[in-house]
């Protein structure tokens, strides 16, 4: 993700990602991962589902609150 290599952090690279998504009326659903194995997810559209294991935690986009945008762990 260039916003990532430009500085921002994954988690701002990804809420600023899917707002424009928002703002611009597209579905949208990614999960990334950076170089220290943070995660980061979301979605525009209704359903986004999957599994993660960071070595330690293991987790899924069930989880996600939907009053935020982004999950991130």
């Amino acid at each position: 993700m260039v916003r990532v290599t430009d500085g921002m952090s994954l988690a701002e690279a990804m809420q600023r990602s899917f707002a424009e998504a928002n703002q611009n009326q597209r579905d949208l659903g990614a999960i990334a991962l950076d170089a220290t194995g943070a995660i980061s997810w979301g979605k525009t559209s209704q359903v986004l589902l999957a599994a993660y294991h960071n070595g330690t935690t293991m987790g899924d986009t069930l989880e996600w609150n939907d009053g935020e945008l982004i999950g991130y762990c």
